[in-house]
């Protein structure tokens, strides 16, 4: 992946492991793109995958379920791909 893809990221249910939705990781200073300052991230309480044929397969990522405004990834070079 180069530096103008995006990451994908799968969200998926923590328990069965069904993809949920996709995401593409944080913007900015580490800022959640789908919600608004305040709210609840999508993947909340879920478990984040990254996508198959990223390279980054592997790693797991649990989501606290109280997780808010930023991007639980905010800490991986994910805002200029892998």
């Amino acid at each position: 992946m180069n530096g103008s893809e995006r990451a994908r990221i799968l969200i998926t249910d923590r328990i069965s492991g069904e993809v949920i939705a996709e995401c593409s990781g944080p913007v900015g200073l580490g800022e959640c793109p789908k919600v608004a300052r305040g709210d609840q991230v999508p993947c909340a309480g879920k478990k984040l995958i990254p996508a198959g044929g990223t390279g980054a397969e592997g790693w797991r990522a649990f989501v606290a379920a109280q997780a808010t405004d930023h991007c639980p990834l905010s800490w991986l070079p994910l805002r200029n791909g892998w």
